[in-house]
């Protein structure tokens, strides 16, 4: 029996990309003057204090916060309040999730998301939120998300594909994996090439695949000698499994 772990689930990788497209709206150069009437100067200037105060101080964050806010009670049709609100809101989200505090986080990042539909950090705290509170399903629909809009992201297929694992809904882990493994190629990325070998690897054995299981589980004990990880504790389970799989698809032979 193959011993099914948690131990590389790499439960850590959508930290990655947690921020990703996140902090683009850059103030830092000078003080801005604003019009406290004007909604959009009044939403530059919050992404402004956010962009120099996140996580440094909270007192100044939090005028950001409450700037944002305000402006898009004002106007909440122009593009820069959306967008300034969204972004203070899934920094709040943001700050919740590392404070574990997961249903505040995601009832912000939801906020952030219903505004802001391309906001990939209130995306990914969702998924990161839901996944860490158990619920897969809700976490995939939100990787799916991310997927949506970046089909070139080889992370995001892989995500994916890991949680199809985890659901065990082996064929489709095997198409997304399959596809992350294509647009991985040529990248020096082999955290997560050993990731995605094992993941197909065994969703091929759980459809009955077992040459093409022993392929992928060769190429992930070749990548962790290659990194000489082959004897640390993290990959002790999958080392196991790989060798016991590919022990009995050569005697199938």
């Amino acid at each position: 029996m193959v011993n099914m772990t948690r131990n590389i689930q790499f439960k850590k990788l959508f930290f990655v990309f947690l921020f990703f497209g996140l902090m683009n709206y850059c103030f830092k150069e000078k003080k801005i003057e604003f019009d406290s009437n004007d909604p959009v100067a009044m939403a530059k200037e919050a992404e402004r204090l956010s962009d120099e105060f996140f996580e440094k101080n909270e007192e100044k964050w939090q005028q950001a916060y409450e700037l944002a806010r305000k402006a898009y009670e004002l106007n909440d049709k122009d593009k820069t309040t959306i967008r300034s609100w969204s972004l203070l809101l899934s920094e709040r989200a943001h700050i919740n999730f590392m404070n574990k505090k997961f249903d505040d986080a995601i009832k912000y990042a939801k906020e952030a998301f219903k505004i802001d539909k391309k906001n990939d950090a209130a995306i990914n705290t969702l998924s990161a939120s839901y996944y860490l509170k158990g619920d897969l399903k809700e976490a995939l629909e939100y990787a799916l998300e991310f997927l949506k809009q970046h089909t070139e992201d080889y992370t995001a297929w892989g995500e994916a594909g890991k949680m199809y694992y985890e659901l065990k809904k082996y064929e489709k882990a095997i198409k997304y994996l399959d596809k992350a493994l294509e647009l991985i190629r040529g990248k020096e990325d082999d955290k997560q090439l050993i990731a995605y070998n094992y993941f197909i690897g065994i969703s091929y054995y759980r459809t009955g695949e077992l040459k093409k299981s022993a392929y992928y589980l060769e190429k992930f004990l070749d990548l962790l000698k290659k990194n000489n990880l082959e004897k640390t504790l993290k990959y002790k389970d999958g080392v196991e499994d790989a060798d016991f799989i590919i022990k009995r698809a050569g005697n199938s032979k």
